[in-house]
């Protein structure tokens, strides 16, 4: 709730307060890491995703916020393999699709891979200006 409203400080303090009673607690990592995300500290922000993949054995979302994270500090191509990874663990996640086609677009990635996560991103996304940006990347490339 904290996050969605932006109030980082308060959510910090109550996820670090339910890590201290369970560290291994994945769902406390994760939201912990989109607070230090959401301010801009990027380096905790990561190491807190990374540990939550180590509690669930590679599980999509932590994966697609470190890709998250490596895309927002201009390192595409470890954003990529993040991205990747996430995609192959949960091939019908419209954030992750369309997270992973926005980084093959930045790295200039022309390829089918991307013409097919595009077209995924056009028929399953419901926010317009993800359908939008994909119509226009998708004509960029054609066919």
């Amino acid at each position: 709730m904290y996050i969605e409203q932006g109030q980082y400080q308060k959510a910090e303090i109550l996820l670090k307060e339910a890590l201290t009673e369970d560290m291994t607690y994945a769902p406390a990592h994760n939201n912990l890491g989109l607070v230090y995300y959401h301010l801009q500290q990027y380096n905790t922000a990561a190491w807190e995703f990374e540990y939550e993949v180590k509690l669930l054995d590679n599980a999509s979302e932590p994966l697609n916020n470190l890709g998250m994270v490596y895309e927002a500090v201009g390192q595409y191509e470890k954003a990529h393999g993040y991205y990747e990874r996430a995609y192959k663990a949960d091939p019908n996640n419209v954030q992750i699709i369309g997270n992973y086609a926005r980084n093959q677009v930045r790295q200039r990635k022309r390829n089918d891979g991307l013409r097919e996560l595009l077209d995924e991103t056009i028929l399953r996304e419901i926010r317009t200006d993800w359908i939008e940006w994909a119509k226009e990347q998708r004509a960029v490339i054609g066919k």
